[in-house]
Parts: structure tokens; sequence; C-alpha cells
């Protein structure tokens, strides 16, 4: 036959004004739940059951940031706690440097040492260069996407001629604006070509493949999808 284990219990108010012996655990009716008692404690201390602790009920002091807390009762004090106090220690949120990604635009004032830069070009387009990197060639070279904004380099151990082909838009699109140079340091003369898009003579109009002389350079400018103007010393 199974026995039975039968505590004594009473109401939240009557264990007010209870004292039970040193390590008797008693029922509280009201609360449903045990309270172990100290020999000298009215009332004990009762236990937390499943489901006590909740947001309006928590009287503890604060969770240290050491044990996994935040160190304080409110979501000011936690940031400030944390070290992460919106508008000093993180951005706060902004339309538009929200839109500080490569498929946006951003149009606005930009805090630099104090004083405002004023952006109104896509920063989602590419940087480009602090310097003009050379792409060294000594043969027959047609460009790519990775050349905008370098320089092709003929350089003088290389004594013969060559072409450089600026591709069409159709198989190689640079952003317009995109400037590439030519230095030619050959004796030969280098050949700047361009596949069926058009290239301008600057000053003089005219179209077609040009010539550059030894220590020669030139730039062409994309200034269209499908048309670029060439400029420089040495060139024909």
């Amino acid at each position: 036959m199974s026995k039975l284990l039968q505590l004594r219990g009473g109401t939240t108010s009557e264990h007010s004004s209870f004292t039970g012996a040193l390590r008797e655990v008693t029922v509280d009716t009201t609360k449903d739940t045990l309270v172990v008692h100290d020999g000298s404690t009215a009332g004990g201390f009762p236990l937390l059951k499943e489901g006590d602790v909740t947001n309006a009920n928590f009287t503890g002091a604060d969770l240290e940031i050491a044990k996994g807390g935040t160190g304080a009762s409110t979501a000011g004090a936690a940031r400030t706690a944390l070290g992460v106090v919106i508008g000093t220690d993180v951005q706060a949120y902004d339309a538009n440097t929200a839109k500080l990604d490569e498929a946006a635009n951003f149009t606005g004032a930009l805090q630099n040492g104090g004083s405002n830069v004023v952006v109104d070009t896509d920063i989602g387009a590419t940087v480009g260069y602090l310097n003009i990197p050379q792409n060294s060639q000594s043969a027959a070279y047609t460009l790519v996407i990775g050349d905008a904004g370098k320089h092709i380099f003929h350089p003088a151990a290389d004594t013969t001629a060559r072409t450089f082909t600026i591709p069409a838009n159709a198989s190689v699109a640079y952003t317009i604006g995109t400037a590439i140079t030519f230095i030619n340091m050959t004796s030969q003369v280098v050949t700047i070509a361009i596949t069926s898009d058009t290239m301008y003579l600057s000053d003089a109009g005219t179209t077609g493949s040009r010539s550059l002389a030894q220590y020669g350079s030139a730039t062409a400018v994309k200034i269209t999808a499908t048309n670029w103007i060439i400029s420089g010393s040495g060139l024909t």
C-alpha cells in the first residue's frame, strides 16, 4: 500500500504570523508553494514555482553584466552599462545612412571633423583608385573591366609595335566616366583601337584607331554608352 506524505499548511496570511521549526517545510495554500523555515523568521521563505518569475512580479536586484545581465532595469541604463549609448557609442538610425550600400544612392551631409562634406554622387558606384595602377603589356591586348582607372603600359623592353583595343560596350560595359590611360615607352608605335563603338580624337573630332608614339601618353574617357574621347601627347 502506498504511503501519503502530508505537510502542515495554511494561507499566506496565516504563514505571516507563523514561525516554523528549523528545517521545517510547510505548504502555503494561497500561493500553492512550499515554505522553508529556519526556526526564527516569521512567515519563513516561500519557494518559487514554475511560472512565478515574470516582468510584472520580478523584484530582485538587477542582474550583473558578468552574470549575463545588463546591470540595469531600464533600456537607457542598460545601454549605458553595456557601452552602446545611441548617438554616443553607436550611430542613431538615419534614413540617409541606411542607404549606404551598393544598391542605393546617398545624398546629404557627412560629418568630417565637425565640417560638413556634401555628397551628391552614387556611393554604390566604383570609387576608383588613389593612384593610376599600371597594367604592363608586351603583346596585343584587349582591355578588360578591371582596367578601368588604370594605365596600359608598353615598356621599352618590348621593341614590337602593339595594338591595345578598347572592347565594345556590348561585351565590356565600362561605367560612363571611366578613364583609361595609355603610355608607350618604345620606339615602335602603339595602336589604340576600339571595337565597333566610336572613339573621337579630342579637338579634331575625327574617329577611328589612334597611333601613340614613343614617350607618348593618351587618356581615353567614356562619354556615353558607346562613345569615347581620347587626347594626349604623341597621339595622332
